[in-house]
C-alpha cells in the first residue's frame, strides 16, 4: 500500500504540473478527480482491521481497476486530445523505460498507453 501511496502522489503531482504547464483548462476538474482517489484509497485503508488479506486483495485489484487504471486510460486521454486540438507539443508525455515492472504483457500495455 505504501508503493501504491507514493505512486499516486507522484503521478498526480507530475500530471498537475504538467497540465499546469501547458495551460490545460479543465485542470480543476483533474484536481477534484485525483483528490477523490486519494481520499477514497485513504478511507478504505482503514478498514483493512476488519477484512481478511483475501478480502483485500481483491478489493485492492477492483479498486486498482476502477479508479487508477480508469483513470489513466479515459481521464489522461483528454490530456492527449486536448493538445491535439490545440495543436500544444504534448512534451513531457513520453515511454520512458525506467517505467518498466518486467511484466511483458502491463509493460506492452503501458508503453501503448503512453502512445
Amino acid at each position: 500500500m505504501k508503493k501504491l501511496s507514493d505512486y499516486l502522489d507522484i503521478h498526480i503531482h507530475h500530471e498537475e504540473d504538467y497540465m499546469r504547464s501547458i495551460g490545460y483548462t479543465l485542470l480543476e476538474e483533474q484536481r477534484k478527480t485525483h483528490k477523490n482517489i486519494n481520499q477514497f484509497f485513504n478511507e478504505w485503508k482503514k478498514s483493512f482491521g476488519e477484512k481478511s488479506i483475501n478480502v483485500i486483495e481483491k478489493e485492492l485489484a477492483y479498486n486498482i481497476e476502477k479508479l487508477i487504471v480508469h483513470h489513466i486510460k479515459y481521464e489522461d486521454v483528454k490530456i492527449r486530445e486536448w493538445c491535439e486540438e490545440r495543436d500544444v507539443d504534448p512534451k513531457g508525455v513520453a515511454w520512458k523505460d525506467y517505467y518498466l515492472i518486467g511484466n511483458e504483457l502491463i509493460d506492452k500495455e503501458r508503453k501503448n498507453l503512453f502512445k
